[in-house]
């Protein structure tokens, strides 16, 4: 857990998001009180029984179960339901918490290369010059590679830059673009036809290869807390 957890809140987001606006104000509170919970705990979502999740809450277990009702409801998070447990995931601290772990595996990745390079320029300083140039040219190849399937190529200076300062995996990328093109084919099927493909140079210096572009069906069922768990 960070010494001082904190957190960005967007205000418009908050007073603007229309799925959260048809809540009652009670479930406000208590969704407000679980994302808080979710980023103390430095976590992307709660699983917990009811009885726990009131608790972390502050409120009556009948309160919690109207409030998971109506967050199912509203699709103001994604509730789903494990054994005894309700998961309550707020897909925004699930998507940054899933790219921070991506990040700090690339970079103890990225420590391990460097230190191996350090190593090798040590022993061999002559080589040192031949190897920079022969790595350069894989991430020039890669990206190449990378830019062939990117759908919107716009930016590519800038987004050359970016890829080089990451290093990537190339299949995360590729993965990632491949995500990313299903997300915005299923959105402009659930009726969002003009949406449009991201500028390649913002694609990639935001590093948008780690989102997890997570598609939900438009018409979900809705969640039976009553039901037997």
């Amino acid at each position: 857990m960070p010494e001082t957890p904190w957190m960005k809140w967007y205000c418009s987001d908050w007073l603007g998001d229309p799925c959260l606006s048809i809540c009652s104000p009670a479930t406000r509170g208590i969704w407000m009180d679980i994302i808080c919970a979710i980023r103390l705990m430095d976590v992307g979502e709660l699983c917990e029984n009811v009885d726990a999740l009131s608790r972390l809450a502050r409120c009556s277990k009948d309160e919690m179960i109207t409030a998971i009702d109506e967050l199912a409801t509203t699709k103001t998070a994604a509730i789903s339901k494990q054994n005894e447990s309700i998961i309550i995931t707020c897909r925004r601290l699930k998507r940054e918490h899933d790219i921070k772990g991506k990040r700090a595996i690339a970079g103890a990745k990225g420590g391990s290369k460097k230190k191996a390079k350090v190593q090798a320029n040590t022993q061999a300083p002559s080589s040192s010059s031949s190897s920079s140039n022969t790595n350069i040219s894989i991430l020039e190849r890669e990206f190449i590679e990378c830019w062939a399937i990117y759908p919107k190529k716009s930016g590519k200076t800038r987004a050359e830059a970016a890829y080089k300062k990451a290093k990537p995996e190339q299949q995360d990328v590729i993965d990632g673009i491949a995500r990313y093109l299903d997300y915005v084919d299923a959105q402009r099927r659930d009726g969002f036809k003009d949406l449009k493909y991201a500028d390649g140079g913002t694609w990639f210096y935001q590093q948008r290869w780690l989102d997890e572009c997570e598609i939900t069906e438009k018409q979900e069922e809705p969640i039976d807390l009553d039901a037997p768990l």
